[in-house]
């Protein structure tokens, strides 16, 4: 996996440095997407709904790295999702 994607994923992992950094990963995604548009052409088309079953298609082929491209699109694109009860996509801002 490309250094950078490594460095959003230790962010977000729950056990490495300090834990979950919510904030920070966030940050990293919207510079990444912002530096790399061209990794997120076909992902602007999907709904959250195809992101997802992406995220979970690559988690189980063992693609790491194509499975946090869209893990990275997810975070930078969309607000924490509620699971369960009735969905709504919330969608992001990162420039507020």
């Amino acid at each position: 996996m490309n250094a950078e994607l490594e460095k959003i994923a230790d962010a977000w992992d729950k056990n490495t440095g300090d834990g979950r950094d919510d904030k920070g990963t966030r940050a990293l995604c919207d510079a990444y997407v912002a530096a790399h548009p061209d990794e997120f052409t076909e992902l602007r088309e999907l709904s959250i709904e195809e992101c997802v079953q992406a995220v979970s298609t690559f988690r189980n082929a063992n693609l790491e790295e194509s499975q946090w491209r869209v893990e990275v699109w997810l975070l930078a694109k969309f607000a924490p999702q509620m699971i369960g009860g009735e969905y709504t996509a919330q969608v992001r801002n990162p420039n507020l």
